[in-house]
């Protein structure tokens, strides 16, 4: 059994999902199940690039589950990909989002060391690189 369930809702952005699932692909921890759910007038998987890093996922010793669904919302997409999980541990993974290829080891790391019931990881948009704001950098513990 995975190791980790990624959890990975998706609508209409097969460009956006190609750099999501580049970054699942490029994990250093490589026992994950991923579980993708398109919602919409195109499947997910239809795209060919979409199938090649799925096929790399399952290369590195992952599994990788398509499935695509009538337009119900988030909150409900999200409920059918937690029942879809095999693993106690999930992430779920936005369909925008690039990780760097250590955030599910730490994250899971994290949640064992701690044994805690959550962690999770800001993502930095690159979009605002130059938005610099050091009077909301402070931190007061």
């Amino acid at each position: 059994m995975a190791k980790v369930s990624v959890l990975i809702p998706t609508y209409e952005r097969a460009e956006s999902l190609v750099m999501t699932l580049s970054g699942v692909a490029s994990q250093t921890m490589t026992d994950l199940q991923v579980v993708v759910s398109s919602q919409g007038c195109h499947r997910a998987e239809d795209s060919l690039v979409i199938q090649a890093l799925g096929r790399i996922i399952e290369a590195c010793g992952g599994s990788i589950e398509w499935h695509h669904r009538q337009p119900r919302g988030i909150a409900e997409q999200r409920h059918f990909l937690l029942r879809c999980a095999k693993a106690d541990p999930v992430l779920f993974l936005d369909d925008d989002v690039f990780m760097e290829p250590f955030v599910v080891e730490r994250l899971l790391s994290v949640l064992e060391e701690e044994r805690c019931g959550f962690v999770g990881a800001f993502p930095a948009g690159l979009t605002f690189i130059d938005d610099v704001r050091p009077d909301q950098q402070k931190i007061e513990l």
